[in-house]
């Protein structure tokens, strides 16, 4: 593992250990996909993408109640403003009225995933939720709204 994706535990660790919760609580809550080895993989500090880290922060939320911010969770969450914060699943959220499902190169899976139709090309890097490895998902709409998706390993 590379320094550059691996940045230690993360404070989300000891939030789980201060409500007294596992990667169960968060799993049996959450409404969106996430996995077990998504929770461990951000307790650990493997980096994660910020549409896995927005999933875990709302399955928090959720299941403790409070109103925590990705800073409070991970050490190298996306700063307010960023290229990274803007590609948060809230704001890509608004305008996706479509879905299109592709089979992750790793393990096999069709994973369903929201278009979003106002940006004719997206090119971005999506932990898959069944197996966490990355996949890189390039998506085509053509005029007529047809959506093309690609995905290769990373």
């Amino acid at each position: 593992m590379t320094e550059a994706r691996d940045h230690g535990p993360q404070p989300i660790g000891e939030l789980l250990t201060q409500h007294a919760l596992n990667a169960q609580d968060l799993v049996a809550v959450s409404d969106e996909q996430i996995t077990h080895k998504m929770i461990a993989r951000a307790t650990k500090g493997r980096q994660l993408t910020p549409r896995v880290m927005g999933k875990i922060l709302r399955a928090l939320n959720l299941a403790t109640g409070e109103s925590y911010e990705l800073a409070d969770l991970f050490d190298y969450a996306p700063r307010p403003g960023s290229r990274l914060e803007q590609r948060m699943p809230e704001e890509c959220a608004t305008s996706t009225d479509r879905e299109a499902s592709y089979t992750c190169p790793n393990c096999g899976e069709t994973i369903v995933v929201p278009v979003d139709i106002d940006a004719r090309i997206q090119e971005y890097v999506e932990d898959c939720p069944v197996c966490c490895s990355p996949v890189l998902l390039r998506l085509e709409i053509s005029e007529d709204g047809d959506v093309r998706i690609a995905a290769q390993a990373e």
